[in-house]
């Protein structure tokens, strides 16, 4: 199995949009976020991971197939000295309980280096 982790280029910001909807609808189940008027999720800040930088968005590819993302910025969940939070994580169901979660996990924090809220 070849995992690969790549930045998500602005161009393909419509991408990753679209994965976030699919994470969204997941995760509804704890939160309890509600759908907009458009029936989409949204992402407030998804445009911001290209004008700032101290956010950072991947792509999860599994043999060259899209599996998932990674999105890690330096902001605080709660407050205690951290240098990175990993905002949003997803996995396919197709990919789960394989590895491959595990793997980007150690790949990022490898990469970011320094004190993290997961």
């Amino acid at each position: 199995m070849d995992i690969i982790i790549e930045p998500v280029k602005k161009e393909e910001k419509e991408i990753l949009k679209n994965l976030l909807e699919k994470y969204n609808y997941e995760f509804s189940q704890y939160n309890g976020l509600d759908i907009n008027n458009f029936g989409l999720y949204g992402h407030d800040y998804l445009d911001n991971y290209w004008t700032e930088n101290n956010r950072f968005p991947f792509f999860i590819k599994v043999n060259s197939k899209l599996a998932g993302f990674v999105m890690i910025n330096n902001y605080l969940e709660i407050k205690v000295e951290t240098n990175y939070t990993m905002s949003e994580f997803f996995i396919m169901y197709k990919y789960r309980r394989q590895g491959i979660g595990k793997y980007v996990v150690d790949y990022v924090l490898n990469k970011f280096k320094g004190k993290w809220q997961l």
